[in-house]
Order: C-alpha cells, then sequence, then structure tokens
C-alpha cells in the first residue's frame, strides 16, 4: 500500500485526511552525500551522452530518407522536419 492509495481510501471512505509521517532524507555523512553526487553526474552524462547520439542518428535517418528519395525520384510531399 502507497501513501497515495492511503490518502485516497481514507479521504474517500471516512471523510478525513491523515497527516502523512515523512522521513527526513538529509544526511549530514559526507560518503552518502558524495555517493548520491557521484551518480547524480553519472546520469546526467549518460543522458547527455544519448541526446546527442540521437540526434546524430535522427540527422542520419534524414540524410538516407534524402538519398532515397532522389534514387527512386520520390516528390517533396514528404519532407522532412530538417528540410521545413
Amino acid at each position: 500500500k502507497t501513501l497515495g492509495d492511503s490518502l485516497v481510501n481514507t479521504a474517500f471512505n471516512t471523510g478525513r485526511l491523515i497527516k502523512p509521517v515523512y522521513r527526513s532524507l538529509i544526511t549530514k555523512d559526507p560518503d552518502k552525500i558524495n555517493l548520491v553526487k557521484g551518480q547524480t553526474a553519472l546520469l546526467y552524462t549518460r543522458n547527455l551522452s544519448n541526446y546527442y547520439q540521437l540526434i546524430r542518428i535522427r540527422k542520419e535517418a534524414y540524410n538516407i530518407i534524402g538519398l532515397i528519395k532522389k534514387e527512386y525520384h520520390l516528390s517533396d510531399e514528404l519532407r522532412t522536419p530538417l528540410e521545413e
């Protein structure tokens, strides 16, 4: 049972809400802080790398589409977003 489920069930079944209990997520342990910082940096780098790779692949795909159009004398009615 999640916090959201318990809040919804309580609100609809009893007509009143129970205040949720939150545990503190803040720590002063430098090892834990450095671990989270490292994992965040790793995820950021991976996402940035994937983003640039997807841009490169998309451009290559549009180039291939253009070559196919030219080879088979297809009309320009089917335009790619880079051509607009």
